[in-house]
């Protein structure tokens, strides 16, 4: 299992220890970058590009349903060559778990991700649920999945912010920036899409160059490595309570 390995620096990152102040003000802080909902192969290669050009390595949680898609599979193929890592995320992007009774739905959701990824996928069987426009509640996941996840070895990977990069291509890089100044170790959720719903275009990853560029002038370190707390289970091992995250315990 990965997650602790690969670590990386932002390029022409000023070295400043962390919890002190930076250049532009602020404590310098850890930041892990993490990308949901691709491939889109036209964003997912720009991505790359500007990730590549920072040498910056980050974690992609791919939606199952995209994977057939024109050039999805070699834009997962260049970013897992290129070092980054790769996870599961839900085959619809559509449904909580938490949310149904269905007991066919974890099935439907996860594990046929898991299978359409194969060899593509990071080892550890890293997942990000679904979780309602990034609110994670009680609606993530029923009892009888947590169940499933520790029998399939899985990694939970959550997060402490989604900036709504998919919905406004400007102000996110504020909020971004507002959020990591919150903690000494941030792990951030952007989107490697078009935008949404399906026809919206914002084309927020633009900006990412912008923003790494930002990161770097304030001296925060941005590493691939998870932050500990944003994984409640590791390869099926429970590493804290998941109760916030079920149905039956709301």
């Amino acid at each position: 299992m990965a997650v602790r390995g690969s670590r990386c620096r932002v390029r022409q990152r000023v070295a400043h220890p962390p919890g002190l102040p930076s250049p532009l003000g602020g404590d310098v802080a850890k930041v892990t970058l993490t990308f949901d909902n691709g491939p889109e192969p036209e964003v997912t290669n720009f991505v790359l590009d500007v990730l590549a050009e920072h040498q910056v390595l980050t974690s992609f949680f791919v939606i199952g349903n995209k994977l057939d898609a024109l050039g999805a599979r070699d834009s997962l193929k260049r970013a897992r060559e290129a070092g980054h890592w790769i996870g599961n995320h839900s085959y619809t992007h559509t449904l909580s778990l938490g949310d149904t009774d269905d007991p066919g739905a974890f099935d439907r959701e996860v594990t046929r991700t898991k299978e359409a990824l194969g060899d593509l996928a990071t080892p550890g069987n890293l997942f990000r649920p679904y979780c309602n426009a990034g609110i994670i509640d009680h609606r993530v996941f029923r009892k009888a999945h947590i169940a499933k996840l520790e029998a399939g070895g899985y990694t939970v990977v959550l997060f402490d912010s989604a900036v709504w990069d998919w919905e406004d291509a400007e102000a996110w890089i504020d909020r971004a920036v507002g959020e990591i100044a919150k903690r000494p170790w941030t792990t951030l959720v952007l989107h490697d899409i078009v935008g949404f719903p399906p026809g919206v275009v914002t084309n927020g990853m633009r900006n990412l160059d912008r923003f790494l560029r930002l990161l770097a002038s304030e001296g925060h370190e941005v590493v691939q490595e998870i932050e500990p707390s944003s994984m409640p289970m590791v390869e099926g091992k429970l590493q804290k309570s998941m109760d916030h995250l079920v149905w039956e315990a709301r």
